[in-house]
C-alpha cells in the first residue's frame, strides 16, 4: 500500500495503548505547584520526572475511560463478523505484558489495532492538550514509541499488524483488513 493511500484509509505501519502510565487523563486537569499526597486527600500519579495531581472526581471519571469495545472497534467487528470473519478480540500480545490486540485473527497471523486519534497521534486530528503540556508530549511521545514496539514484536513473531485509525469508516477499515487476510491466503495457497 502507497503512502497516498495509506493517508486516504488511514492505515499506518506503526503507532500502543499506554497502560503502564496512566491510561485516561482529563484534558485540563488541575496540576498544582506542589505534589500532591494522599495525606491531603488527593489522588495522584508520578510519571518519570513529571508529576501529575487530580481531585478524585477526575481520577473516578478516567478510571471509567474505555480500554476495550470502543465504538469504533465495535463497528470494525460488526462490518467483520458480517462478511464471515471470525476472530478473537482482546488479546494479550506475547512476550510483551500489558499489551493487547484488539481483533487477532490466529490462524492467519494478522492482528489488528484500531488506534484513538488522540491517544496515538493521528496526523490529521491529534493536537496537545494547553494544559501540562510537557507530560502530554511525553505520554503521547510514550505510546507512539510503545506501538512501534508492540508492532515489531509481533511482526518478529511472524504476524502481519493492521492499523487504523479510529475516524476511518468501518468499512474502510474491514476493506484493509480483508486486503491482509486475502493477502496472506493467496500467499500461503500458492
Amino acid at each position: 500500500m502507497g503512502r497516498d493511500t495509506e493517508r486516504r484509509h488511514g492505515v499506518r505501519g506503526s503507532g500502543t495503548a499506554d497502560s503502564e502510565f496512566m491510561i485516561g487523563v482529563q484534558i485540563g486537569c488541575p496540576v498544582r505547584g506542589r505534589a500532591q499526597s494522599p495525606a491531603d486527600g488527593c489522588h495522584y500519579w508520578v510519571v518519570g520526572l513529571i508529576g501529575l495531581s487530580t481531585t478524585p472526581q477526575v481520577s473516578a471519571r478516567m478510571s471509567r475511560q474505555r480500554r476495550r469495545d470502543t465504538a469504533p472497534e465495535l463497528a470494525l467487528r460488526k462490518v467483520l463478523h458480517a462478511r464471515g470473519r471470525r476472530f478473537r478480540v482482546d488479546c494479550l500480545v506475547p512476550g510483551l505484558p500489558r499489551r493487547r490486540v484488539d481483533v487477532l485473527f490466529t490462524r492467519a497471523k494478522v492482528a489488528v489495532f484500531v488506534d484513538g486519534c488522540f491517544w496515538h497521534m493521528c496526523p490529521e486530528h491529534s493536537s496537545l492538550p494547553a494544559s501540562n503540556s510537557e507530560w502530554w508530549a511525553s505520554k503521547l511521545r510514550m505510546n507512539q514509541e510503545r506501538d512501534v514496539q508492540t508492532t515489531s514484536r509481533l511482526e518478529q513473531l511472524g504476524w502481519t499488524v493492521v492499523r487504523v485509525w479510529e475516524h476511518v469508516s468501518a468499512e474502510e477499515a474491514a476493506d484493509c483488513v480483508d486486503v491482509a487476510l486475502g493477502f496472506l491466503r493467496a500467499q500461503s495457497s500458492g
